[in-house]
């Protein structure tokens, strides 16, 4: 059996825990959906799945349907790795 595929999704217009439970319950509902991980602080949703049965529209789709918007973090991320990486964290004296 192959391993599962992680994606992070970006969630925004969450404000407490209800929401990340309605998150949470709509993309775990999906087929092919094995773990999912919703963080209010960070504003994301890590999803274990199956990618050859629910791919990353489905998952922004079944966010949507509950109210919020998601969209990949992939972009996101890269661009936090390299501002750190520019220096864009302040160095230890």
């Amino acid at each position: 059996m192959p391993s599962p595929t992680v994606t992070r999704l970006s969630v925004t217009g969450m404000h407490c825990g209800s929401c990340v439970a309605l998150v949470e319950e709509s993309v775990g509902e999906l087929d092919g959906v094995s773990a999912v991980t919703v963080s209010l602080e960070d504003e994301s949703a890590t999803v274990s799945h199956d990618g050859a049965k629910v791919g990353v529209e489905a998952l922004c789709a079944a966010v949507a349907e509950v109210g919020y918007r998601a969209e990949p973090a992939a972009p996101r991320a890269a661009a936090e790795a390299a501002r750190a990486s520019d220096g864009g964290s302040p160095a230890a004296p």
